[in-house]
């Protein structure tokens, strides 16, 4: 699993969007092991949902909805 610190050198984040990112790649591993839904990052950040998703997790844009 990648620490916060990790994710904001290799793909220059703040801090907090860091340790969201983290909590769900997180997530994602627990439920991949307990074959359980994988969980959705949503986010209105375009930047930040683009690296989510480049690192495997499903997304979602909030601004996206009608």
């Amino acid at each position: 699993m990648l620490a916060p610190g990790d994710l904001c050198r290799s793909h220059r984040l703040r801090a907090y969007d860091a340790v969201q990112l983290a909590c769900t790649l997180a997530l994602r591993e627990y439920t991949l092991a307990h074959q359980v839904a994988e969980p959705i990052f949503v986010c209105a950040d375009v930047g930040l949902l683009d690296i989510a998703s480049t690192a495997g997790l499903r997304v979602e844009n909030p601004n996206t909805y009608p």
